[in-house]
């Protein structure tokens, strides 16, 4: 028989190992008790580390999602500037053909004037 370290009970030993061991110098109540209490701080240990594992991969897709956000946000203004400029431009030269045209029918109508006041005649085509 021998006595437990840690509660001071009579026990008998179930294995050589904790007979021989100093470490293993307990009942079964008071071993069995440590193995348990050494079971759930290691099972603790983990689901901590897990936590923090997950914590982090959390904090990366965030980032990313940050990321994705202003590269979206990007890609959505640059097709829109592209979009307006297009818009603008066409609608400059349309404007600039309008009055271009405009001009060129007042210069017409300014020439046949100055030719007419010249007394001069012009060619008339395909006679």
């Amino acid at each position: 028989m021998m006595t437990c370290e840690l509660c001071g009970k009579l026990y008998i030993s179930k294995s050589l190992k904790r007979e021989t061991n100093v470490n293993f110098r307990k009942c079964d109540e008071c071993y069995y008790a440590a193995k348990a209490q050494n079971s759930l701080a290691s099972a603790n240990r983990k689901a901590q580390t897990e936590f923090m594992r997950i914590e982090n991969r959390i904090e990366k897709l965030e980032k990313k999602n940050q990321m994705l956000e202003t590269i979206i946000e990007s890609m959505v203004n640059d097709r829109v500037n592209t979009y307006i400029q297009a818009i603008l431009k066409s609608a400059i030269k349309k404007e600039t053909d309008d009055r271009m045209q405009v001009l060129q029918a007042q210069i017409i109508a300014v020439n046949n004037k100055v030719v007419e006041i010249m007394g001069f005649e012009l060619p008339k085509g395909g006679e």
